[in-house]
């Protein structure tokens, strides 16, 4: 926690170095500001949960970058309860998670510029801590126009807004991630769409300075996303990726690719009556860990494996299926 006071030259020197762990890496260090920005129904929620996902259970993240596992926090202050929980249990279908590292508050019009809303913040965690919920060590919030009162466009709304999220990650110590929206597509004289980058990002400027990096998530042709990220304080982060968005079960990113290839091999290793994980695939393939992940997310779409369970981490199986009358239909395991 960072201590307010005055330091002398001397004392600055003596500070000890700064050793941020990365949380995902490549993408989120212990107590960065982050913002993910991008278009209206792009995705951003589902890939921002993912992430915690991700961090949750300590899984790598989109199956490929090493994950410090740690508690997130989701504050969520649009849509539905119920909406939320059916998008999980889709997400859960393709990733995993430990539910007890997962945590969300859903607290609509709660404005974190304000003392009064603040402070309502920090009462609903420290409670939560004080019964024994982990410190996040990531807090999502989402979006940032719902968590705020004013015109995100106003330097004196944003900026206190910005001092408030400060006062929150310091009195936790954890990293923040920050859900904006981009503004109104331009284009020039010619017609085309004009890429702006961070210049996109909606309201005042403060939203650019304030963050240690802006992640901008954009959509492509079809059912594939982009992130990236040019402005950066670290020179550590992933300048870009392709991504491929899953849906609507399971739903879920993975990075965009060739996953066929590796489709027939991780079939011809599972059974039916025999449930498997993930690494034990790997070591018998031979094929990388993302590779894997993915060729399962995809026979998982194609309903031709079932999780066996609930724990971490997920074990997969076969759905054995016989044809009978015209139909098919699942075959009880062989004992």
């Amino acid at each position: 926690m960072v201590e307010h006071k005055l330091y002398t030259g001397a004392e600055l020197l003596a500070l000890p170095k700064d050793l941020n762990r990365p949380l995902i890496d490549g993408l989120i260090w212990e107590r960065d500001n982050i913002f993910l920005v991008g278009k209206a129904k792009t995705g951003k929620s589902i890939f921002a949960q993912q992430i915690a996902f991700s961090i949750s259970s300590g899984e790598p993240f989109l199956s490929q970058y090493k994950t410090n596992k740690g508690c997130c926090l989701y504050l969520q202050a649009e849509g539905k309860l119920s909406e939320t929980r059916d998008r999980i249990l889709n997400m859960l279908e393709g990733v995993s998670w430990d539910a007890s590292n997962f945590n969300l508050v859903f607290y609509p019009g709660l404005a974190l510029n304000t003392s009064n809303g603040i402070r309502e913040l920090k009462r609903l965690i420290d409670n939560k801590v004080a019964e024994g919920m982990p410190i996040p060590k990531l807090i999502i919030l989402d979006p940032l126009y719902m968590w705020m009162a004013g015109d995100l466009s106003n330097q004196a709304a944003a900026s206190t807004m910005c001092q408030n999220m400060r006062v929150l990650t310091s009195h936790y110590d954890c990293a923040l991630m920050v859900i904006h929206h981009e503004h109104k597509l331009r284009r020039n004289d010619k017609g085309d769409l004009i890429k702006e980058g961070d210049e996109s990002i909606f309201g005042s400027f403060v939203w650019q300075a304030f963050p240690d990096h802006i992640l901008i998530f954009s959509r492509l042709v079809g059912n594939y996303r982009e992130l990236s990220c040019t402005t950066q304080r670290s020179a550590k982060v992933i300048k870009k990726l392709e991504l491929s968005m899953l849906d609507p079960t399971p739903l879920m990113f993975e990075i965009r690719g060739d996953v066929a290839p590796y489709i027939k091999v991780i079939e011809k290793n599972l059974r039916s009556n025999f449930a498997i994980m993930p690494q034990e695939l790997v070591d018998i393939t031979g094929l990388s860990y993302n590779s894997v992940k993915r060729a399962l997310a995809y026979l998982r779409k194609a309903n031709l494996i079932e999780k066996e369970g609930t724990s971490y981490p997920v074990k997969w199986k076969l759905i054995k299926k016989e044809v009978k009358n015209g139909k098919i239909k699942k075959m009880p395991d062989i004992v």
